[in-house]
């Protein structure tokens, strides 16, 4: 490694820990190059600003915990099963890492949506549920026009998940838990 990668790295690894910790709004370049080790203006050598550094990590991010949700996932055991993990899964990763979580923030998501368009990145959950529900839907004998009309409703559906994450409410989960079944039975027992 030459030393403007090492230095990169340890930027990066310091970046990491911060978006973790507290959180996109919270972190401050001062704070990741305090955490690195390096002279605040070093940082202007590797990023332009904050977003930059952030959508770096975030892409990095999302992508090991989505190859980590396809690991681990069996596609041949219950439907409903599959998604109840899923919905488990999603809802203790948003509330535990605060990098993950900015998916959620209206501010955050503004300059990530196109970055994110531009490398072709879909945000781990919404990407990880589409290709269960693709596979089991064609399985399942759906046409292609069924499927779309399901996929609004899907839409609908993450609409609802997103302002459940932000909300500390447990009742909230038990709720959108519920209603997950009741349409999961309906779209693959039918």
């Amino acid at each position: 490694m030459t030393e403007i990668t090492d230095k990169r790295a340890v930027l990066d690894d310091a970046a990491y820990r911060v978006f973790f910790d507290v959180g996109f709004k919270a972190a401050s370049i001062s704070k990741i190059t305090e955490v690195a080790g390096m002279a605040t203006g070093s940082f202007y050598n590797y990023y332009q600003s904050k977003e930059e550094v952030f959508t770096k990590i975030f892409i990095a991010e999302n992508k090991r915990i989505y190859d980590e949700m396809l690991e681990t996932v069996n596609f041949d055991d219950d439907v409903i099963d599959i998604f109840d993990e899923a919905i488990e899964r999603i809802y203790s990763t948003f509330k535990e890492n605060k990098i993950v979580a900015e998916a959620l923030n209206p501010e955050t998501i503004k300059f990530l949506e196109g970055a994110l368009k531009e490398q072709n990145v879909e945000i781990i959950f919404n990407d990880y549920i589409q290709k269960f529900t693709d596979k089991k839907l064609r399985e399942s004998g759906y046409s292609e026009e069924q499927m779309e009309e399901l996929y609004k409703v899907s839409d609908l559906l993450r609409f609802f998940q997103g302002h459940l994450l932000l909300s500390d409410n447990p009742e909230y989960l038990h709720s959108y838990r519920t209603l997950m079944r009741y349409y999961v039975k309906g779209v693959f027992n039918s």
